[in-house]
């Protein structure tokens, strides 16, 4: 996953900061027509497409910040990224497809992946795995009720030397233990989550 560059990010629209709403004339993503993008919408989509589209190879920062405005991106919005960026449905599908943390479809606030390599496979990642699945209440591809929690499995993380690992959105947590996982859990269920941003 590349890195974002340190730049200030597309503006927000009004929430509770009390700031002004991004007012920007609307490219193609107007025309869709789909109850899936809505105005709001429109506007952060439009703003994060022309922030980056000067930048050499804008598709993976603009899917990055596309995906976090509703959470998932669904084909009306993949179209729109395709026309703003004069690129085929094949471009956006091919890189949406290499990169396992973009989804066409809504997923729990929080993704867990569970690493499933062969170092985390000698160190318990099997019996981590059914932890999880007891604590969540939920088989792997599932999304918990409450629609915190979606389990998913990664082929490898790159943090072999704390295996047994899972990541959650972007933070990895090795080490794992019952106990561990158990008040990991814990800490986003009550809102607790370390901003990864900010994380030395």
């Amino acid at each position: 996953m590349t890195a974002r560059k340190n730049k200030q990010r597309p503006p927000r629209p009004a929430g509770a900061g009390g700031k002004a709403p991004v007012t920007i004339p609307l490219g193609p993503c107007v025309s869709v027509p789909t109850a899936q993008i809505k105005s709001e919408i429109c506007h952060r989509l439009e703003t994060t497409i022309d922030f980056y589209r000067s930048e050499p190879g804008p598709l993976l920062p603009v899917l990055q910040e596309a995906q976090e405005i509703i959470g998932y991106i669904p084909i009306p919005m993949q179209e729109v990224i395709a026309a703003e960026l004069n690129l085929s449905g094949s471009d956006i599908f091919g890189t949406m497809s290499f990169y396992s943390m973009f989804t066409w479809k809504p997923k729990g606030k929080y993704v867990i992946r569970m690493c499933e390599s062969p170092p985390c496979h000698l160190i318990g990642a099997e019996n981590v795995l059914q932890i999880l699945q007891m604590e969540l209440g939920v088989e792997v591809g599932q999304t918990t009720s409450d629609g915190l929690f979606t389990l998913e499995l990664s082929a490898c993380l790159g943090a072999c030397e704390v295996a047994p690992a899972m990541q959650i959105n972007e933070l990895v947590f090795g080490n794992l233990t019952r106990e561990k996982i158990r008040r990991v859990l814990a800490d986003h269920r009550a809102g607790q989550v370390p901003n990864f941003r900010k994380v030395p």
